[in-house]
């Protein structure tokens, strides 16, 4: 619950008509705020979107160049099978 009174005395003590005040508070009033995510509700989500994407990445395996043993030049893709060329996703 809102405490509208509360909330119309310290808009007049910042200088608002009474008037403004109220008009502010009825908009306050009528927010819907069930709809807004709160710091926990992000945290959970970003968890969830580590975790998600954490699967993709064990399920596809790396798939990072290193650099051959007998080149500094030429590269190698790990745990990728021989047919696809190299860049390919």
């Amino acid at each position: 619950m809102i405490d509208t009174n509360g909330i119309v005395e310290k808009l007049e003590q910042r200088g608002f008509s009474r008037t403004q005040a109220e008009g502010i508070t009825e908009a306050l009033k009528e927010l819907d705020v069930s709809t807004l995510s709160t710091k926990a509700d992000l945290k959970d989500l970003e968890l969830r979107l580590y975790t998600y994407l954490g699967g993709i990445l064990i399920a596809h395996g790396p798939r990072h160049r290193r650099p051959c043993s007998n080149s500094s030049t030429e590269f190698v893709a790990d745990s990728m099978p021989l047919d696809v060329p190299l860049g390919a996703s």
